[in-house]
């Protein structure tokens, strides 16, 4: 098993290989979903396309962060948590148990 930078390139030339545009216009489920704007790995334009592809989805992007953006930024847990609660109609088990 590879890990590392080796590791890394392995799995991108293996997603490389997928091409889930055709699929994704069906998915029904909403979707979040969270870019860097300073993403090298996954660039803004990727999380555009899919924002695109998938009917039910939100963007965003939040400028100054990289690819690391969920542990570097400490608006993206808010953000999150909000948009789940408007996902679930603020409701559900996990937000009354304060799990979220």
């Amino acid at each position: 098993e590879e890990s590392g930078l080796p590791g890394l390139a392995a799995v991108q030339r293996a997603m490389g290989g997928y091409d889930f545009d055709k699929q994704l216009p069906s998915v029904k489920v909403p979707c979040l979903i969270v870019a860097g704007g300073q993403d090298s790995l996954a660039p803004v334009k990727a999380s555009q396309i899919l924002a695109r592809l998938l009917p039910h989805s939100e963007l965003r992007v939040f400028a100054d962060a990289g690819h690391d953006v969920l542990s570097h930024n400490a608006e993206v847990p808010a953000v999150i948590e909000g948009w789940l609660r408007s996902a679930l109609g603020g409701s559900g088990k996990l937000f009354q148990r304060g799990k979220l």
